[in-house]
């Protein structure tokens, strides 16, 4: 068994050590974390399970490994403090699971070979596991509903002076309503959700209209002079210019066609430069939720649980039914928020956010903070280009 004969005795084998005379190769364990753990710390050997000759991991390490990750997140019911009554039945007021239904149906561990995972449920033994906490909220719950308690106070009760005020202090968990926003930026920077946007990349912003207008200069393609920013948009109030853009034509045109409009039968696209390198929160950088199993990232498993549906309702599609200027207040608290108060741990300022499209899945839209005349000055025209609407 190469260097593993020599690293490890397998007399006097207790539960501790269960799986010491085991080994088991990298092809078994249907998750990311557990893989890249049996891949560094394998050597050539035989699988006990296959058979075959392969990279190979002692057992005993990966049940070992396995169990911190469930450890961080599960514990057996009398240890988490679960109430126990006998007319009740046992365990009670909060779910509680065998080990196989945590292992299985709770984490979602996938293991290809059934004597693995009879031994993977020996080595946890047979209890009843419940979540740590079992009676308080999940943190990316309690997120949630802070999160839906801003949009209502912003929505429906305080527009403009809900920050500081004693009366939006009610919250599941005891956070401020406006301590919400910061409670975000610090997940975001804890995640470095931000990118830079390199000199002289194109960007592209189109405008609908009828056919009797041409439109082929800068000042008629960018954002609008402030007195003409008469709609809310997702980013932005009535009255504040911003530019909004796209990386590609086709979802430049998905988040401002209106299909429906027969008048204005024509599209014209600017394409626009960067003249300097930007600054950018990136909100499709979001990662996938980690593996309970990943210990460099296991301390985010509810904060990107969390800013996923985050990130979801702030791109969601909002039909224009003359709700969306109530509609879009969150996300122009939220835009303001990082434009003018946040701050990441380099200080740097923000130019920007890059959000999924709305209209066509996997793609970005952006805004950058610039109205009409800063536009004209930080953004270099490249070249326009008609067609006929609509163009989906």
């Amino acid at each position: 068994m190469g260097q593993y004969k020599e690293r490890y005795s397998y007399d006097n084998q207790n539960d501790d050590d269960f799986g010491n005379d085991k080994y088991v190769c990298v092809d078994h364990i249907k998750d990311a974390a557990v893989f890249n753990y049996l891949r560094q710390n394998s050597d050539e050997g035989v699988c006990s399970y296959c058979g075959e000759d392969d990279k190979v991991a002692l057992a005993s390490d990966v049940f070992s490994f396995i169990k911190c990750g469930v450890f961080a997140f599960y514990g057996e019911v009398n240890e988490e403090g679960m109430a126990y009554e006998t007319e009740e039945g046992g365990y009670h007021g909060a779910p509680k699971f065998d080990t196989e239904e945590m292992l299985y149906y709770e984490i979602g561990l996938e293991v290809d070979d059934d004597k693995l995972w009879q031994d993977i449920l020996t080595a946890f033994g047979n209890q009843e596991w419940c979540e740590k906490d079992p009676y308080a909220d999940r943190e990316n719950v309690e997120l949630e509903y802070n999160w839906n308690q801003f949009k209502h106070v912003v929505k429906h009760k305080s527009r403009y002076v809900f920050l500081g005020s004693k009366q939006f202090k009610e919250s599941i968990n005891e956070l401020p309503v406006d301590e919400i926003l910061n409670d975000i930026g610090r997940r975001v920077d804890n995640l470095d959700l931000f990118t830079w946007m390199p000199t002289g990349s194109a960007v592209y912003r189109c405008r609908q209209h009828k056919s009797t207008i041409t439109l082929n200069t800068a000042k008629q393609l960018t954002a609008p002079p402030s007195h003409l920013a008469n709609m809310a948009n997702r980013m932005s109030p009535a009255g504040i210019s911003m530019f909004y853009c796209a990386f590609d034509v086709p979802t430049c045109h998905a988040e401002t066609v209106d299909v429906a409009d027969l008048v204005k039968d024509q599209v014209t696209t600017g394409v626009f430069q960067n003249k300097e390198d930007l600054y950018l929160l990136d909100l499709s950088k979001l990662p996938n939720v980690p593996s309970i199993f990943d210990p460099a990232r296991r301390d985010s498993y509810f904060s990107v649980m969390f800013l996923q549906k985050f990130v979801q309702d702030l791109s969601k599609s909002i039909t224009k039914d003359g709700r969306e200027h109530i509609e879009y207040v969150p996300t122009q608290i939220i835009t303001e928020y990082f434009r003018y108060t946040y701050e990441d741990r380099t200080g740097a300022s923000i130019d920007g956010i890059i959000y999924p499209s709305s209209k066509l899945r996997g793609n970005n839209a952006c805004v950058l903070f610039y109205d009409h005349t800063q536009s004209l000055d930080k953004l270099e025209f490249i070249y326009s280009m008609l067609e006929t609407a609509p163009v989906l």
